[in-house]
Formats: C-alpha cells, structure tokens, sequence
C-alpha cells in the first residue's frame, strides 16, 4: 500500500508495473509459506486474497462497497474455519499452538486428566472464534466509514492507505487483547490440572 499511494500520483495511478511491484510482497510470502504447516499457509493465502480482491476492485472500478466486504470476509472466512474445527475431529487451534506448547510433557503430566485439557481446548477456541467474529464486524463498520471515494482517483488509494494504517490500533489490538487473555485463563487452568508451571509448559 505504500507503493500504491506514494507512487501513484495522477500519471501513475494502478498502473501494471507498480500493481506487480506491490503485490510481488504478498505473493512472494504466500508461495514461500506454502511450503510449511498447513494451518500458516492458510493465513498467508487469505492476505494475498484480501490483497488482490482491493487490486480487482480499484482496477476494474467496482462499487466502493465491495471493499467492506472484502474486509469482512477475511476474518469471516477464519471465523468459519475455526468453528468447522470446533465440531470435527481435527482442532485448527491445538495444531496453531501446537509449535508453542511442550505437548509431551503436558500430555505426560496429565495422564487421565486428557478431558481437562480437550475441554479448555474448545473453550480457547470459543474465545478465538468470538474474537474474529468481533473482527468481522469491525472491519465492514470501519471500511464503510474511510473508503467512500469512487475507485480509479488518488483519494481511493490514499483512503486504502489510511485503513490499513487504521486497522491495526481499532481492530487488530481489541482482537489481540481477547486472544492473550483466553490463552493466559487456557494456560493456567491446564497448569493447575497438570502440575506444570506455565514456564514448563513452554517450548524452550
């Protein structure tokens, strides 16, 4: 986005040369994250789909609206996953957190207390799937106030630009903030049943 704006005066405005250097980054990433855990790929993907939907819009001079509805479709779309993993067999959340947690020294610590930890499992996941829905509704509310300048003008890049500055602080904190508090209620709840310190409970 900052390509987009500081480089698209009225002469350069979505031209082809700086829509490829700008989503080169995304791309990039997205096929570099292909090669790991599904789960990361996952999200790596959603960005390069979030990215090219705000391309197609101001490209082919789309309803404003329709950047909304992109911007609540990405959370809503993770929304969606994680409450499918809630009622199936394979919890998206446990293999997130999986790369952060010593499972086999809780598992050994637990040992007939497994049922402790699937039920704080899906509760942290309640709390997860809460927190994007909180982001799914944050997103359209806050897209429909900044960007209103038709596509194809300066004023919509600059308005792009100033939402994906605003979002972070308005959305992606308040998410962050419920988040940190359910794994911090989830970790001392597993250590009070395991035994375990939080610290041991840690990969090192």
């Amino acid at each position: 986005m900052i390509v987009l704006t500081k480089l698209s005066g009225e002469t350069y405005l979505w031209t082809t040369w700086w829509l490829i250097v700008a989503l080169a980054f995304p791309l990039l990433y997205g096929i570099r994250e292909r090669k790991k855990e599904w789960s990361r790929s996952f999200i790596s993907w959603l960005g390069l789909f979030s990215v090219l939907m705000t391309w197609w819009i101001g490209l082919l001079k789309l309803p404003t609206e329709r950047v909304a509805i992109k911007e609540a479709m990405v959370p809503w779309i993770i929304w969606l996953v994680l409450l499918w993993s809630l009622y199936t067999w394979h919890n998206l959340v446990e293999k997130m957190f999986s790369g952060i947690l010593d499972t086999q020294k809780i598992f050994a610590a637990l040992e007939n207390k497994m049922h402790h930890r699937h039920t704080w499992m899906r509760k942290l996941t309640r709390w997860m799937i809460a927190s994007f829905a909180l982001s799914t509704v944050l997103n359209y509310i806050l897209a429909s106030w900044i960007v209103t300048s038709p596509a194809w003008t300066q004023a919509f890049n600059e308005e792009i630009w100033r939402l994906t500055g605003i979002s972070f602080p308005a959305i992606a904190l308040p998410a962050t903030l419920i988040l940190t508090v359910a794994m911090v209620i989830f970790l001392m709840n597993l250590s009070k049943v395991s035994g375990l310190e939080i610290e041991e409970m840690i990969q090192q």
